[in-house]
């Protein structure tokens, strides 16, 4: 059989009349069956669910199934939508500006040019801990912070992220050549600053 008469035949069998309704009766069978996959798996990802699933079981019950979950199936929150932490994993994530005891105000003198807050002062007060490097590891969305500029005795390290926040030390990644970040475990009391340094 020649290729050029297959595709003869291919074309007669779709330009003929009889046909032509039998293939678009199939078009949009197979359109609407795609559709609604698609459609019960974006109402599954819009409300935090794992949208394969959804799109599956779209495909077996079409039509049926993304008008149901469309109306039955319930919104996650972002909490409900992340498994939850053991208790060495937890982080605390704090919202909003550091509490009032944590920032010390200088006193006031009146040939004083320097504002509320001295410098000196602050960095006296800082101790580093399991606390402090809680409060700098996530944003309130999870997302890690830094980098930061710590010094360990006198010697910079540039940390790329905090990675674990343990009792008595803070593990943190480092840039290294290779393509993955070295981590590091540095104790509370070998610490001597922590600073967020913006690129």
């Amino acid at each position: 059989m020649d290729l050029q008469q297959v595709f003869q035949d291919y074309g007669d069998f779709f330009l003929d009349v009889d046909n032509q309704i039998a293939v678009a009766i199939c078009v949009a069978v197979v359109t609407v069956w795609i559709w609604s996959g698609c459609f019960a798996s974006s109402v599954a990802e819009t409300r935090m669910h794992g949208p394969l699933m959804h799109f599956i079981a779209g495909l077996a019950i079409p039509i049926v199934y993304p008008l149901v979950i469309l109306v039955v199936l319930p919104y996650r929150t972002v909490k409900e939508a992340v498994v939850a932490a053991t208790d060495e994993e937890r982080i605390e994530r704090v919202d909003g500006p550091p509490p009032a005891e944590m920032l010390p105000v200088a006193s006031i003198d009146e040939d004083s040019s320097t504002g509320l807050i001295d410098p000196d002062m602050l960095d006296a007060t800082v101790t580093f801990g399991e606390s402090y490097f809680k409060h700098r590891a996530v944003d309130s969305t999870g997302r890690a912070l830094g980098p930061y500029a710590i010094t360990v005795g006198g010697e910079e390290l540039r940390a790329e992220r905090i990675v674990e926040v343990l009792q008595n030390a803070v593990v943190i990644e480092i840039a290294s050549t290779g393509s993955k970040g070295q981590t590091l475990r540095i104790p509370y009391d070998k610490i001597d600053s922590c600073i967020e340094v913006h690129d």
